[in-house]
Parts: structure tokens; C-alpha cells; sequence
């Protein structure tokens, strides 16, 4: 089976690649140490700019829907320069989906993007 990106998907693949290789690859080995907490939120602060923190979030709440093909390739290339920083995308992301799908109006109000 071949899979065919979509222009969304490529880019939002490409922006992930490029903030890996720019941000995350240089810093890696103290964050999964455990040392650059400051970077570490920076970093995670940019990748929420980008919108990386609501990737299957609906718009009403500040999401880009961009759907689960885009989450998958967004933490791969995330994931190939920082295991840890793509962990915590990933179980932002989750957390973000239940609160979307069982949270009250007021929680998804408060804690979505």
C-alpha cells in the first residue's frame, strides 16, 4: 500500500522535519537527560504556536483538525530528532481528544488549545 500525503499533510510533515532538525535535534541528549527544562517549555511553546498541541482538535476550540495521518507524521518526524518532546505532543494530543469528546463545554473552553 502506498500512501499519498495530502498539501496539508506534507506541510505540516515538512514544518515538523524542519523544526526538528532546527530545534529539537541540537538539544536532544540534555532534554532526554532530564536537563533544559527551560528549552524544553520553549520548545514546547513553539511547537503550540504551530499548532502542534491540537492537531485532532476541532477549530471551535483552537484545533487544526488536521486529522490522525498528520498526527502520525508530525511525531514521526518529531520523534527522529527528540523521543521525549514527541511523547509529550503525542499525550498532549490525547489528552486534548478526550477532553474534547467527554469534557463539559467549560473544560473544553479552559484546557483546548
Amino acid at each position: 500500500m502506498h500512501l499519498q500525503l495530502s498539501e496539508e499533510q506534507q506541510f505540516i510533515q515538512a514544518t515538523a522535519r524542519r523544526f526538528s532538525t532546527d530545534e529539537l535535534f541540537p538539544i536532544a541528549a540534555q532534554l532526554d537527560i532530564g536537563q533544559g527544562r527551560a528549552l524544553l517549555l520553549a520548545n514546547l511553546q513553539k511547537l503550540a504556536d504551530l499548532g502542534f498541541m491540537g492537531l485532532n482538535i476541532s477549530a471551535e476550540y483552537g484545533g487544526t483538525e488536521a486529522g490522525s495521518v498528520a498526527f502520525s507524521v508530525a511525531l514521526t518526524e518529531l520523534g527522529r530528532a527528540c523521543a521525549s518532546t514527541a511523547v509529550t505532543v503525542s499525550v498532549t494530543n490525547m489528552v486534548g481528544e478526550v477532553i474534547q469528546a467527554c469534557g463539559t463545554e467549560q473544560q473544553k473552553q479552559n484546557y483546548l488549545p
